[in-house]
């Protein structure tokens, strides 16, 4: 196995793991087929110091009184995220998601073609929830070519053409969080905020197709005054809140390849499809000594256009430790194959693999409709499990309940008293591996360079660490 430590006092605890230490940063120790985020990371930090002036690997060496900031109230937070919708939000969606007994949903957008009356029952949810709309959702008024076509269709005149997003957002109120934040206490008491990004968002690094969208519907001309909007949205929550960024689509700078979490699959020489304006808003928080520990999105497709292959749904910034998180598992209401019986010969209840999502047939299992949510949760401002769950009734008259599942990161319970980091497991699905991330705890005391280590094929405590 391989690790690589940005810490050469470390190297105790990884030879104790039984580790191959190598110190240079630098180097991208995965093949470019696994992942090429990593070389990418400090390619773009490079970049990114001449711009702004930013290290990220120093970034956080800020003052205790700056880290007290970003330390907020410990407790435990349970999210629900909803991927991309595409018109599969049916009535009993709604007791689906509250069967999960979360403590908010998040949904990211792509509900439909302007689909009023679908966001109308999003609205009528009785979770507390925070919604991002998507491209889909501005599909006749985002760009100058989509608003032409349905100028010149007769179906709306001039400023009309935007009347379907007006309505969109009437609907939903204080619920959508774009450029915006809105304010949550978890059962636990921990109070948390969702703060939006860049709403409707088709991605990439073009601006003139969507000019007059941003300036017509939020005064907003370009992508540096948008990561100035986000950046500040982010910085005026309270203190004492657990930061969550929402966003339609993901951030730039987390790799170029088709089955990078943002990577151009579309393309036959793919590239990297993420926001450039939320990757500068995300530095900036950062720097200003605000800690997000979970970013989550959709709009790039667990399923990959070409192949029978799945995107990388999850990442670890490894100066930061902050989650980035595709919940975009379309569709996301399938039937999928179940035991016939709910408990096994232990009397314990049985679920299906989440790979298993396809009409089943045979003996010992039945095909039920089920509703995907990928469940966060949050622990002392550490994001600490992600699981990828299938919601559906076992018989016609029975409640909601998983019947599949699907692990996405956990954390490695410290066994030697390492406070200081964390390790947690992350789900590789285009090779079907899990790769493990060290990453330094954040403190009020001060951080440093937090890269630790990533590695992958390996066998840590109870968690195999390898291909499935």
């Amino acid at each position: 196995m391989q690790c690589q430590l940005g810490c050469p006092q470390l190297k105790g605890l990884a030879s104790k793991a039984g580790i191959r230490v190598l110190l240079d940063r630098t180097r991208n120790l995965h093949s470019p087929k696994r992942c090429s985020v990593g070389l990418a990371q400090h390619l773009w930090a490079r970049q990114r110091e001449a711009r702004h002036g930013t290290n990220p690997s120093t970034r956080m060496n800020t003052s205790p009184a700056s880290l007290l900031q970003s330390q907020p109230v410990t407790g435990s937070i349970r999210l629900a995220i909803i991927g991309d919708v595409h018109s599969h939000w049916y009535e009993d969606d709604a007791e689906a998601l509250e069967s999960l007994g979360v403590d908010a949903a998040i949904f990211v957008g792509d509900f439909g073609e302007e689909a009023v009356g679908l966001i109308r029952r999003v609205a009528d949810v009785h979770t507390p929830k925070a919604v991002m709309l998507g491209n889909h959702d501005a599909w006749y008024s985002l760009t100058a070519w989509a608003r032409n076509k349905w100028i010149m269709s007769g179906a709306a005149k001039g400023d009309a053409v935007y009347e379907g997003v007006v309505k969109q957002l009437e609907i939903l109120g204080s619920d959508h969080v774009g450029y915006t934040g809105k304010a949550f206490r978890a059962k636990s008491g921990a109070h948390f905020s969702v703060v939006g990004a860049r709403p409707f968002s088709k991605g990439g690094r073009s601006w003139t197709d969507v000019e007059e969208f941003y300036r017509h519907t939020y005064q907003v001309d370009g992508f540096d005054t948008s990561a100035e909007r986000i950046a500040a949205a982010v910085t005026s929550q309270p203190p004492d809140s657990v930061v969550i960024v929402a966003a339609h689509n993901g951030p730039s700078g987390l790799g170029t390849l088709h089955h990078n979490i943002c990577g151009a699959d579309f393309r036959p020489k793919a590239g990297d499809h993420g926001d450039p304006d939320l990757e500068v808003a995300l530095e900036h928080v950062e720097a200003a000594g605000r800690h997000v520990p979970l970013v989550t999105f959709g709009h790039m497709h667990e399923k990959l256009c070409f192949g029978k292959k799945t995107r990388n749904m999850i990442e670890i910034h490894p100066d930061t430790g902050t989650v980035y998180l595709n919940a975009a598992f379309v569709p996301r209401v399938r039937h999928i194959k179940v035991p016939a019986s709910n408990t096994n010969s232990n009397g314990d209840s049985e679920t299906a693999s989440a790979d298993e999502t396809t009409p089943a047939g045979g003996q010992g299992s039945k095909a039920i409709t089920a509703h995907q949510f990928t469940v966060a949760e949050v622990t002392d401002g550490l994001v600490t499990k992600v699981s990828s769950v299938w919601v559906g009734r076992r018989g016609r008259k029975g409640g909601f309940e998983v019947v599949a599942r699907k692990e996405l990161l956990e954390t490695v319970l410290d066994q030697e008293g390492q406070g200081h980091y964390v390790r947690r497991n992350i789900w590789r699905g285009f090779d079907r591996v899990w790769e493990s991330v060290i990453t330094r705890r954040r403190t009020t005391l001060g951080t440093g360079d937090s890269t630790i280590g990533r590695y992958v094929d390996a066998e840590l405590g109870s968690v195999q660490v390898g291909t499935e």
